[in-house]
């Protein structure tokens, strides 16, 4: 028994380091068109973009016959990928997504509309404790706010890249840290 735990380890180690490449290779590209933002609206706009490209992937590696995938609006996808496989996501990405969604509209379609930290709260609160800790610390900081939240999505997201392109080579995913 000890023996096969020991092998099962070492089977998964380089699938471990292999994931880790991956992922911190998807959060540097992410962060990247992010991290020197200030203002909250171009930060919110990049990173719901960026997610919707990512949330293609998932789409793109998950189901079967879906056309024409970049022509489906960012809530449509996250509700086919919802209803394709709720495993794909934990349930908070799943409200997170929704809810920047949301957020996201209405600063497209109000005018002089200001992002608040109390209008990052319904994406945050999806995070529970760890986002109200963080809203804490930075009471008054909405660009560190979003830019939080963002990568908290994008994190589960690119696990998912990263699953989906396990499962296509026939190893088990990692679970989800």
């Amino acid at each position: 028994m000890e023996n096969q735990n020991l092998t099962n380890q070492s089977e998964k180690k380089p699938q471990m380091a292999e994931a880790d490449r991956l992922i911190q290779v998807l959060i540097r590209d992410f962060s990247q068109h992010i991290e020197k933002e200030t203002e909250p609206f171009v930060i919110l706009l990049k990173g719901h973009l960026l997610l919707e490209y990512y949330l293609n992937q998932v789409i793109l590696l998950s189901t079967t016959g879906v056309k024409n995938v970049e022509r489906k609006g960012f809530y449509e996808k996250v509700f086919l990928v919802e209803t394709t496989d709720k495993n794909i996501f934990k349930t908070k990405t799943f409200n997170s997504l929704k809810k920047l969604n949301e957020l996201r509209n209405r600063l497209s379609h109000t005018l002089n509309f200001k992002i608040t930290p109390s209008e990052i709260d319904p994406v945050g609160f999806c995070f529970e404790k760890e986002y109200v800790l963080k809203k804490y610390n930075n009471p008054d900081d909405e660009a560190f706010l979003l830019k939080w939240v963002l990568m908290k999505i994008a994190q589960d997201v690119f696990y998912s890249i990263y699953a989906e392109i396990s499962k296509s080579k026939g190893l088990t995913p990692l679970s989800r840290g």
